[in-house]
């Protein structure tokens, strides 16, 4: 069994169509409804500035404080700046494979530039909620591996599947989330899913995320520092993709993207505690790590 790959998850942006309840990145609130946004605002004469450098100028709640019309354009606080992201990982991690997630990626009007520029340095994987698979058709010509999930209850099976079915024959994981209620009816996938993809259950904040899953040996150690590491969209490298959005402390990370900044002590800070969740099989975010880094992309 071959060591998981360090694995680099791109936070986009946590902007999302669906209000999942057991959304792990929170984005079922409704700060994170775009209601047509597109463009990020930053301060006359300081467009070329970046996140960091706009929080150091102006305070990290600049775009609250300045913006003339907060409810028209993006906070750079929401919108990860993927040049920047490229530049840190070729620095500190360039063997890593790249998930982009979010909220919901497919979303971003850019998002089909962003896949091409990062695929073209990495190997790299993106997670969608598949709803608008068809409306990207230029991911379908990029060498890109696939994790789509369909959420019950979101949009009809039918209206989901004919998305899906685009990506069938490209290198992919489709996944459904099985929540407690819906294992207590015997909820089960239609059997055109099952037939057609490469297909597994994920289990919503359960003792098992996925069925028979056996961690990798080898990885234990270095779970959190060199394998599911997580990059935010205002800048923050976190050893761990437990740590979520926080406040102007995790903005002055020791590792930074936009500060071009590194400290493997803190990614290596969180080893202990990743490491007892990945025993205990309770990390999402290593079974993502793991099972997509068994798929092969066949040029």
């Amino acid at each position: 069994m071959a060591k998981t790959p360090t694995t680099i998850t791109l936070i986009a942006w946590n902007y999302c169509q669906n209000r999942c309840f057991y959304c792990v990145s929170e984005s079922n609130k409704e700060r994170w409804k775009l209601n047509g946004r597109k463009e990020v605002w930053k301060p006359k004469g300081d467009e070329h500035l970046n996140y960091y450098e706009l929080c150091s100028k102006y305070g990290f709640k600049f775009h609250d404080s300045m913006c003339p019309e907060p409810d028209k354009y993006l906070d750079a606080n929401d919108v990860l700046d993927f040049d920047y992201a490229i530049e840190w990982i070729k620095k500190y991690r360039p063997d890593a494979h790249l998930h982009i997630s979010g909220g919901e990626p497919l979303l971003r009007p850019d998002i089909e530039d962003v896949v091409e520029k990062v695929s073209a340095e990495f190997e790299t994987t993106i997670i969608t909620n598949g709803q608008l698979i068809s409306k990207r058709p230029r991911l379908l010509e990029l060498p890109i591996k696939w994790l789509v999930t369909y959420h019950v209850n979101q949009i009809p099976f039918n209206k989901w599947l004919s998305q899906a079915r685009l990506i069938k024959d490209k290198p992919h994981l489709v996944t459904t989330i099985m929540t407690r209620e819906m294992y207590a009816d015997c909820w089960e996938a239609p059997d055109e899913m099952i037939k057609e993809f490469n297909f597994e259950y994920r289990w919503d904040r359960s003792p098992k995320q996925l069925r028979d899953f056996k961690y990798n040996p080898e990885d234990i150690g270095g779970i959190a520092s060199n394998c599911i590491m997580l990059i935010q969209p205002n800048g923050p490298v976190m050893g761990c993709n437990k740590s979520q959005r926080g406040e102007w402390e995790r903005y002055k990370s020791e590792s930074n993207i936009y500060t071009g900044t590194c400290s493997e002590k803190q990614l290596c800070e969180h080893n202990k505690r990743a490491d007892k969740c990945v025993s205990r099989n309770r990390c999402a975010a290593y079974q993502t790590a793991f099972k997509m880094s068994e798929i092969k992309i066949v040029s």
